[in-house]
């Protein structure tokens, strides 16, 4: 059917992989590379340098639809995996995004271990129904129905800042109704 076989880099669950690799002492460039991830694919390139425990990693990646709701449910079970506790219960809101998939273009720099060093920049579009119960503006997804105004679509540009996303520039919008935004979303918790 065309899928691939899943896998797993240090930990974090990806289905397939092709790329081509050069190592030159302590620089291996991928490029370019291919990975399956959560109904999407991911292509781009990394870049690692220096000695092993030492690293640093730069990457582009492009990642085009990806179901949310599925994408959702990995990272919160790698995160708890991560921090050594069991996986999470999915939410309510991630249940009602089957049919929302998102493209997110990332280009990062930082050490491979420490994965708060990274900074660099991204967008993100995210479409379909179900959108409007993604909380995805704090407070504001509790004061507002979002259900009712049936948002379709968020276009976001952001920065990748450590341990926090700073999203300049949010746009939700649906067929009767749009909101623009930006604020910050802190990655540790």
């Amino acid at each position: 059917d065309g899928r691939f076989a899943p896998f797993t880099l240090h930990g974090f669950p990806l289905t397939g992989a092709s790329f081509s690799a050069v190592r030159n002492d302590d620089d291996l460039l991928i490029e370019p590379l291919h990975l399956g991830f959560a109904q999407g694919t991911a292509t781009g390139k990394m870049r690692a340098q220096g000695s092993l425990g030492e690293e640093h990693l730069g990457f582009d990646l492009y990642l085009k639809n990806a179901n949310l709701r599925e994408a959702s449910v990995i990272l919160d079970r790698f995160s708890a995996m991560r921090r050594g506790e069991p996986p999470p219960t999915t939410s309510e809101y991630v249940e009602q995004t089957a049919q929302v998939f998102a493209d997110v273009g990332i280009s990062a720099e930082g050490m491979v271990s420490d994965p708060y060093s990274f900074h660099g920049e991204g967008n993100a579009t995210l479409k379909g129904p179900g959108l409007g119960e993604v909380r995805l503006l704090g407070l504001l997804s509790h004061l507002i129905n979002f259900t009712a105004l049936d948002f379709t679509r968020l276009d976001t540009n952001f920065s990748i800042a450590g341990d926090s996303l700073e999203f300049n520039e949010v746009s939700l919008t649906g067929p009767n109704a749009a909101i623009s935004a930006h604020g910050n979303y802190a990655l540790r918790q």
